[in-house]
């Protein structure tokens, strides 16, 4: 269904994607990101709302989470598509998710760190322009997780994580707050934490969350 949705809005996206048509997609994107820099694609993000074409990328970001959890093949090429869709039609708090995949699969599909650091600024800054909410607070983790680490300390990633826990538990955003509790403490582990330590903090940080 969600295949079907991306071909009525002209989202060429193959039943069976193959590596090379992947790699293909994301060439086609960085040639549309081409025309922007960092300045020129956060103003992208100012003006009046088109409450349809937010809509949409409503809409598409639900379709990248769900990728995102099941761990979807299809998961770069609906990337590429959300992105390209910003770039050519105003970008929302909605697509900073997207920006955030796009570096990571920059750096885990092409291995083009510096591609990937354009893509954790573009995010870092819709995110500035971005309230404290449920889009903004998935983006940030799939930022921190996934992309920042290769940049800044484990530590680093594992405290701002943590505040995303924080926003997240005081919002009703059980989501985020599972999934930025469970890579702040895998960040908190491979920077050489006390296993012991770090479990006795997080299951008083459950407890917070069930109460």
């Amino acid at each position: 269904r969600g295949l079907a949705i991306l071909r009525g809005l002209n989202f060429d996206i193959p039943l069976q994607p193959t590596p090379a048509f992947i790699m293909g997609a994301m060439a086609q994107t960085a040639g549309i990101a081409s025309k922007y820099n960092l300045e020129e694609i956060a103003r992208l993000r100012s003006g009046k709302t088109d409450v349809r074409k937010k809509n949409i990328l409503l809409s598409l970001n639900s379709m990248v989470t769900g990728a995102f959890r099941s761990s979807s093949p299809f998961l770069p090429l609906i990337t590429c598509a959300v992105v390209n869709y910003s770039l050519q039609n105003g970008v929302y708090e909605e697509s900073a998710l997207s920006f955030a995949c796009l570096g990571y699969f920059k750096i885990a599909l092409v291995g083009d760190y510096k591609e990937g650091r354009y893509w954790a600024d573009a995010t870092a800054q819709l995110l500035k322009k971005s309230g404290t909410n449920s889009a903004g607070n998935r983006a940030r983790i799939m930022l921190y997780s996934f992309v920042e680490w290769w940049y800044i300390p484990l530590r680093e990633t594992a405290a701002a994580l943590l505040s995303i826990n924080n926003s997240a538990v005081a919002m009703g955003d059980v989501e985020s707050s599972i999934y930025s509790m469970l890579f702040s403490l895998r960040c908190s582990l491979f920077a050489g934490e006390n296993l012991a330590l770090l479990l006795n903090s997080y299951c008083e940080l459950l407890r917070a969350m069930v109460s």
